[in-house]
């Protein structure tokens, strides 16, 4: 059997053993249902009870676990070993139900030996607690090697291909999973074992029918805004082609490329970008929406309404502040905007990019507030003929213009019906349209006034602050330099007893950070209670006293700057 044929061979395989996984999921689901399984009793059961839905999910998660190693690592492995003609002996411990890998190989200490260049090897995949050398001589094997599952990406298992000695042993070793693919199998063969096993574990948990989706909770919604972030930053970043161009009587626009490089600067080097996540309404429905758009992301017959109707509202609100924040600035009265009133002071007249019919528009002045006509392309039309007031070109404003009136026309008025919702593609569709509207809007048009105004307008006056806190909080080393607009840079430890994490009604983050000055980051000045600190030694960072850059330092002296 050549190469190819017995690559093909081996992927055919993996697929008959994962599909005879599945079919044990199944029985697994119809003996175990809901209604089967009882409450489990705690150390605390009195104060402590959980819901029927955590008493399943958590049982069901156990076997996830159990079944990915019983049902598919081991016998794939052992499959794959008989068919390269690898000698491997798989020994017969006792079976324990129910259990993780690191519990299961407290009974089981080896889950296969491997017999090659006159030694035997044994593997299993967590480091044990404690193997002494003479246990291995022993058990009649050369040593232990750990196969490392641990790391989330393909490409990350893929950095470390050798041996390394675990510390504090001499006969356990660790390689990551694709180096012990390596080692033993074709390359090639790993992706194809990696993709088909995560594409498995997804149809065990649909035929299980669960899924952890947490409660949007203050402290779960700090760090999803902060994800958020960097969601929507490579959501721009894949726009395709289609996004940059828009058709009206039969021409095309197109935005330039010197003026995505205008919004690319405004909404993303410049911060704008950070008010999606901020105090305004259409922050609130852009990260309602998000959110309810990663539960439902497995698709199905559901109704996602709501869910497109966040993604349109906050294009919708974004439009009215910006129309706000116009209303009374200089210029502002040479303004009109449409109005459905036929009153005094109205008059009729064609818009431009849409000849066919006169509409009936007032002087923008607060006078006639209450005769505003604030749909989408009203709004959208008010903000094009501000024409000092954007950042792009006027071919970009009218691009932006004709952008929102397709978005009003097509996803706006299209879904709002008798009819479900019920395609996830057309979510999706929906939701890259009005990023890119809020991106268009936010990187394109410039609040008149002042910079405190903007940030005003925009929500986005304690996002940063948030941020700041979200990342140092991820980081685990106490030694740091921050940098304070104006003075010199300042060594500082972090101490282990901080403030209680605290939250405002928007789920941003409002709690204090304690750093003190050192002149040496040596010592044990980071583990001091914070009473026990000089007062001119401490130093509070929270939103009204914020670094202008902070750096972590590792042990080799070298600074890494993280804001």
């Amino acid at each position: 059997m050549n190469a190819d044929a017995q690559l093909e061979k081996a992927v055919a395989l993996i697929d008959e053993q994962i599909a005879s996984a599945l079919r044990t999921t199944y029985k697994f689901r119809e003996r175990w249902s809901g209604e089967k399984l009882r409450r489990r009793i705690g150390g605390f059961a009195t104060l402590i009870q959980p819901s029927q839905e955590q008493v399943e999910y958590d049982f069901f998660n156990e076997f996830i676990e159990f079944s990915v190693r019983n049902d598919m690592v081991n016998p794939i492995l052992e499959s794959l070993f008989a068919l390269y003609g690898i000698d491997a002996i798989w020994p017969r411990g006792s079976t324990v139900f129910w259990l993780n890998n690191e519990k299961h190989e407290r009974a089981n200490p080896i889950e296969f030996l491997i017999s090659t260049n006159c030694e035997t090897v044994g593997y299993r995949y967590t480091i044990p607690d404690s193997i002494t050398a003479m246990e291995v001589d022993s058990w009649g094997i050369s040593r232990i090697v750990v196969i490392d599952w641990s790391a989330a990406e393909t490409e990350e298992l893929k950095r470390r291909s050798e041996e390394l000695c675990v510390e504090g042993s001499d006969s356990v070793f660790q390689i990551s999973s694709s180096g012990f693919f390596k080692k033993i199998f074709p390359e090639a063969l790993y992706d194809e074992f990696v993709y088909r096993i995560r594409d498995a574990v997804a149809r065990v948990e649909d035929i299980i029918g669960l899924q952890a989706i947490p409660s949007l909770s203050m402290p779960r919604l700090a760090p999803f805004r902060a994800s958020l972030i960097d969601e929507i930053h490579r959501t721009v970043d894949g726009f395709p082609e289609s996004t940059y161009t828009v058709k009206s009587n039969h021409a095309t626009f197109r935005l330039a490329d010197e003026d995505q490089i205008v919004l690319n600067k405004a909404f993303f080097d410049d911060g704008l970008g950070h008010c999606l996540v901020g105090t305004k309404g259409f922050a609130r429905c852009l990260t309602t929406s998000e959110y309810l758009r990663r539960s439902f992301l497995r698709g199905g017959e559901f109704d996602y309404t709501s869910i497109v109707c966040g993604y349109i509202k906050a294009v919708e609100q974004l439009s009215y502040e910006l129309m706000l924040a116009t209303l009374g600035t200089p210029g502002s009265e040479n303004l009109f905007i449409a109005t459905p009133s036929k009153g005094k002071g109205a008059i009729e007249y064609r818009r431009p990019f849409d000849w066919s019919k006169k509409t009936r528009h007032v002087q923008f002045v607060e006078s006639n507030r209450e005769r505003f006509s604030t749909n989408l392309v009203s709004l959208a039309n008010l903000l094009h003929d501000n024409e000092t007031a954007w950042r792009i070109s006027d071919e970009g404003r009218h691009f932006v213009l004709l952008k929102i009136r397709d978005f009003a026309g097509k996803d706006r008025n299209g879904y709002f019906h008798k009819d479900n919702f019920t395609d996830l593609g057309e979510v999706n569709r929906i939701r890259q349209d009005a990023i890119a509207l809020l991106y268009y809007l936010l990187g394109g048009y410039v609040i008149p006034g002042s910079k405190e105004k903007a940030l005003e307008t925009l929500g986005l006056k304690h996002v940063s602050y948030s941020e700041i806190y979200m990342k140092l909080a991820e980081i685990p080393l106490t030694d740091f330099v921050l940098e304070f607009e104006g003075l010199n840079p300042v060594k500082a430890v972090r101490p282990f007893e901080q403030p209680v994490i605290e939250y405002d009604d928007y789920g941003l983050v409002s709690s204090k950070i304690f750093f003190v000055r050192v002149d040496s980051y040596r010592g044990a000045r980071e583990r001091e209670l914070t009473e026990a600190i000089s007062k001119d030694d401490l130093i509070v960072v929270d939103r009204d006293n914020m670094p202008s850059r902070v750096f972590f330092v590792k042990r080799s002296g070298e600074r890494v700057q993280v804001w």
